[in-house]
């Protein structure tokens, strides 16, 4: 190549005679036509060399990016870490919200539409995505499939058979709700899921009770079912459909039930295998008070022994008569965890008479663990503190003998009542609180709960008794108006009288926009004691935590 280059243009002899006439401005030599056009030849030898030198130089360039990403990590991983990278980003695209649902949306969810383009980068990767049932072992079928034309029906029974197809013998989660303005398209997706209820594990299912006559009936193999959330309404199911197929249930621990419908509906609610459940939750948002004491008159006394309970009380439940519309009403039960979650509270009235509503509703002798929030359309109207009825509940309740975890994030409360309250409370072991600053929309008043005197009484002190002697977790979301110092002496007294086995836990949330540095003495004090494994401490902003997490 370098011959072929050196023998176009010219020659040295002819390059200096060319240098010297340009010097002297001189008339040109008589061959100087003849030189051009060998030059423009030999431009035009270059031009093709070049042209194929840089088709040449793009293979190898290629050749050299298909052996550098041989070597590249992605490469080496097994497939085990592949399955699950690629379940993970399933995972985090169905959790995501579409900003507008539509019947287009969801069939490119429904096909799975993330795990169809990460097919499409390699023939490995391509059967990974399609031989490994795991990753296609979640049904989703939202009602907006069944508004559509009839071109996204077929379309999406097309894709509820392979999905099923495709999930093999794997164990199933299967989600479906149907839109109540179209019915009959949804039919046969119900009962094409019905043939693979034998390795349902998780089933979520909304429609009216009238279309669970397309499952199986009480004949149904329903052996792997561990968990169940329904939202039924219309006429109640008879005695050869319905909830009757739970029946034959036995890993059936986990319950979630949105109650609709009529006193006859709520009574179909008792044949639920109540015996053998761990965690049963109840949306109450639909029904009024009437029919909320019915449903709790079902589900609380067959709740068992030792089991949790999610109630989601509706505040306009509890504004349809005057006085307390609980009044008259009393449950026992002896479950060992009950989270109260109120919603709908859009004033500060509201927020102020909540609990004392709720709480005379229970007792609760076998309570290990109290929870108290509002849903996230509420947050701006916390709970007003209910300390009479939280007094009497106690008594009642014998709380002073087994309640061991009490938390409460969005309740007012002032250390005062928190003092009160701790009192009485000498098993307690893990406890929760919130300030609340100052609301436009209830016209309070900064509501500061942690603070020094508090964290004092909570502080281990020889000379004289100290409240909740047990408590090994102190979780709170502040303001940050205690002094680091006394903060810093409440922990290290807490855990000089912890078993050597045990680990002082504190979780510390400063409320957006109430951020400050804790004292850097005190800070690396804490870092110390997290080194040495005697403390478990976390600080960040609230917004980042999900209370039930």
């Amino acid at each position: 190549m370098a011959d072929v280059v050196g023998s176009m243009g010219l020659n040295q002899t002819q390059k200096q005679e060319i240098t010297q006439i340009l010097r002297a401005h001189s008339s040109p030599p008589p061959a100087i036509s003849s030189t051009i056009s060998a030059l423009a030849a030999d431009l035009a030898r270059c031009d093709s060399l070049i042209s194929h030198l840089q088709v040449e130089r793009d293979e190898i360039q290629r050749q050299y990016i298909d052996c550098q990403s041989l070597s590249a990590p992605i490469r080496c991983l097994p497939s085990e870490i592949l399955v699950e990278i690629f379940r993970i980003c399933w995972d985090s695209f169905k959790s995501t919200e579409v900003e507008s649902s539509s019947s287009e949306n969801e069939i490119f969810r429904l096909a799975r539409g993330p795990l169809l383009v990460l097919s499409q980068v390699c023939i490995r990767w391509h059967t990974i995505v399609f031989q490994t049932p795991v990753l296609w072992h979640d049904v989703l079928l939202d009602a907006t499939l069944w508004t559509g034309q009839d071109l996204s029906h077929r379309t999406a029974m097309e894709l509820l058979q392979a999905i099923l197809e495709r999930s093999g013998t794997h164990p199933i989660t299967i989600s479906m709700s149907m839109a109540s303005l179209n019915r009959w398209p949804y039919v046969p997706a119900l009962a094409l899921v019905a043939k693979h209820l034998q390795r349902c594990r998780v089933l979520n299912l909304e429609c009216p009770y009238s279309d669970l006559v397309h499952m199986p009936g009480p004949a149904a193999d329903l052996s792997c079912l561990q968990a169940l959330a329904l939202a039924c309404w219309g006429p109640a199911p008879d005695t050869e459909s319905g909830l009757q197929l739970l029946q034959t249930c036995p890993q059936l621990r986990s319950v979630d039930i949105a109650a609709f419908g009529t006193s006859e509906d709520i009574a179909s609610y008792a044949l639920l295998p109540w015996e053998q459940l761990s965690h049963v939750a109840l949306r109450l948002s639909m029904l009024p008070i009437g029919l909320t004491m019915n449903m709790l008159a079902v589900a609380l006394p067959r709740a068992p022994t030792n089991s949790a309970l999610h109630l989601d009380f509706y505040f306009s439940q509890l504004e349809e008569s005057t006085g307390n519309p609980c009044h008259g009403f009393s449950f026992e039960t002896r479950i060992s965890e009950l989270i109260i979650e109120v919603s709908n509270v859009d004033s500060a009235a509201q927020s102020a008479t909540a609990l004392e509503y709720i709480l005379p509703t229970f007792a609760l002798p076998r309570l290990k663990t109290l929870t108290i929030l509002t849903s996230e359309d509420s947050t701006e109207f916390p709970l007003s503190w209910p300390g009479p009825q939280f007094l009497s509940l106690s008594e009642r309740s014998s709380f002073h003998l087994h309640l061991t975890a009490l938390h409460l994030f969005d309740v007012v409360i002032s250390d005062a009542e928190i003092l009160e309250a701790l009192a009485i409370l000498p098993q307690l072991k893990a406890f929760t609180v919130c300030d609340h600053p100052t609301s436009s929309l209830t016209g309070a008043s900064d509501q500061i709960a942690v603070t020094d005197n508090l964290l004092t009484a909570l502080t281990y002190n020889e000379k004289s008794p100290y409240l909740v002697p047990k408590l090994n977790a102190f979780e709170c979301e502040s303001m940050l108006r205690f002094d680091d110092s006394v903060y810093l002496d409440f922990m290290l007294s807490r855990m000089e009288n912890l078993d050597e086995s045990d680990t002082f836990e504190c979780r510390l949330w400063w409320k957006p926009g109430y951020y400050r540095e804790l004292d850097p003495i005190v800070f690396r004090r804490i870092r110390e004691l997290c080194a040495a494994k005697d403390l478990t401490f976390s600080f960040m902003e609230a917004e980042k935590k999900s209370w039930l997490d």
